[in-house]
């Protein structure tokens, strides 16, 4: 890194740090200035985005931040490769796909439970809701073209309560 370089990341950081410190001031000023018109409001600190984010990706930064570091680290050093190492970038590697993989897999399981929590919490669903659900299962290929969709309307082959077909 050139002298030039280092002066301009040294400016664009102590700028940074100023802002980032007359940010948090201001904040804790209005927070103060809330607690002062109304004392039930309370003086607990908020976290700071920063912290905010670590806690939200704790697991991608520990599944995948560390891994990375240390293969960049085994990377970088110039002692000869051997098993231990091979090891070391396979586990590193194999870490960082399990955790990707756990990762999607629990978004999916989330996006499938905020479907489903209305109907298990008991509010039930609307019948333009069921239609929606229903029509979305259709359309992903849940059900087959031969094969409707339990209570679906129109299906010769459903017969809801107290309604018989012949």
């Amino acid at each position: 890194m050139s002298t030039n370089q280092l002066g301009i990341v040294a400016i664009c950081v102590s700028t940074t740090t100023a802002l980032l410190v007359a940010y948090w001031h201001r904040k804790q000023m209005r927070q103060n200035e809330k607690f002062r018109h109304d004392p039930s409001a309370g003086l607990e600190i908020p976290p700071s985005p920063l912290w905010r984010f670590v806690k939200s990706y704790a697991d991608l930064i520990t599944g995948i931040g560390l891994p990375v570091g240390i293969m960049v680290k085994e990377l970088l050093s110039d002692a000869p490769v051997t098993i231990a190492k091979v090891f070391i970038m396979a586990f590193n590697f194999a870490l960082i796909f399990s955790t990707l993989g756990l990762r999607v897999f629990w978004w999916g399981n989330r996006q499938i439970w905020e479907v489903l929590d209305p109907l298990i919490s008991g509010q039930g669903m609307s019948a333009e809701s069921m239609t929606l659900l229903l029509s979305a299962l259709n359309s992903s290929g849940v059900f087959t073209k031969s094969q409707n969709p339990p209570g679906s309307l129109g299906s010769p082959k459903t017969s809801l309560p107290g309604n018989s077909q012949t």
